[in-house]
């Protein structure tokens, strides 16, 4: 029952957003598509998807950035075992964006075909971390999706995230 409430939250806000912004028809239309007698599946949403749902559940979200092939930063969007879909976005309680258009400061959502290639990038990220102290973040990795929240959050406020994506994943 929370999911499909979930559900008609997440096409509420869509429906919304579309007739405010003709670009984001493209980006979030698959989830209009999503029939209401279907139960939403973490592990069959894309990163846009999943960023609509946290927003749903009331947490800060705000300059979500639905990365492509062209734009991606890291250039592996849709490699071979890279991710499919990514979404970075601000989290309001951060104050301190340097750039928030470009770069903000909040969370990532990526999300592989699989759970082994989403396990192979967090092992990678936390090698990373584990080196670089100004890398360290909060990851969670639920099935197929890797969440990624900014070290600036306090431990309670990543917690959220980590608790709503995981009644997601029910």
């Amino acid at each position: 029952m929370k999911k499909m409430i979930a559900f008609l939250l997440i096409a509420s806000a869509l429906s919304v957003g579309l007739v405010g912004c003709g670009g984001e028809a493209q980006n979030s239309s698959s989830i209009s598509n999503i029939s209401s007698e279907t139960q939403l599946s973490l592990s069959k949403m894309n990163a846009i998807q999943i960023t609509e749902y946290l927003k749903a559940q009331g947490l800060p979200i705000t300059n979500e950035i639905d990365y492509t092939e062209e734009n991606d930063p890291n250039k592996l969007l849709g490699r071979p075992n890279q991710y499919t879909s990514k979404v970075n976005f601000a989290d309001s309680r951060i104050t301190e964006q340097y750039d928030i258009e470009n770069d903000p400061i909040g969370g990532t959502i990526e999300v592989f075909t699989n759970s082994g290639d989403a396990t192979k990038r967090k092992e990678y990220v936390e090698a990373i971390a584990q080196n670089v102290s100004f890398a360290t973040q909060y990851i969670y990795q639920f099935d197929n999706v890797l969440m990624r929240m900014a070290h600036e959050l306090t431990p309670t406020q990543a917690a959220e995230y980590e608790a709503a994506l995981q009644q997601l994943a029910k």
